[in-house]
């Protein structure tokens, strides 16, 4: 390993990339400081579970990891796909993890903010459908974890991060610094 004893992949979609902020600012970046490791985001942007899952064998396991932080989910509920069809995906990225001895953390997402995003959208789209499908996902991500025992963290419990959602989705500075907050050492 490099610097530090740890090394977290970070994996999933423009929640995970942070592009909106710079590097320093990301709430990725600043949880990898905070658990005193090393990481790599591997965050694409308009990612959905499935990608994440198809990437896995080429982008992860050609890394050498102790830790997998698999946050997904939200670009296949705003495309109408089934929230147990991206649980499933989640829970595939957990069990390719274990099967290779690295230890799976999953971030819950935070759901979308209605209010914010843009009109454009907002008529092509039904908003309060995929609030409703997000919060089904959020429970039920979160209840499978739970049965299974493995580590998450619940981006979806400090509500404050929903204001920090400029454009609707994705967090500002502030919203970083809110989810960077929930990371704990003794997550590792």
């Amino acid at each position: 390993m490099n610097a530090y004893e740890k090394r977290i992949i970070f994996i999933g979609d423009s929640l995970t990339v942070g592009s909106e902020v710079a590097v320093n600012k990301r709430w990725t970046t600043i949880a990898s400081n905070k658990l005193k490791s090393d990481h790599i985001n591997m965050g694409i942007n308009g990612d959905t579970t499935l990608g994440m899952v198809s990437r896995f064998d080429k982008e992860v396991e050609a890394v050498n990891l102790s830790h997998l932080f698999i946050m997904g989910g939200t670009n296949d509920i705003w495309w109408q796909i089934e929230p147990k069809v991206a649980i499933s995906n989640i829970m595939t990225l957990v069990a390719h993890a274990l099967h290779r001895e690295i230890a799976p953390i999953v971030g819950i997402p935070f759901n979308i903010n209605p209010k914010r995003v843009s009109k454009e959208w907002s008529r092509e789209l039904d908003l309060d459908h995929i609030y409703k499908q997000m919060e089904q996902y959020q429970d039920d991500l979160k209840q499978g974890l739970k049965l299974l025992g493995i580590p998450y963290v619940d981006f979806s419990s400090n509500p404050e991060v929903i204001d920090c959602l400029d454009d609707g989705l994705h967090p500002n500075e502030k919203g970083h610094h809110l989810m960077a907050q929930l990371i704990t050492p003794d997550l590792l």
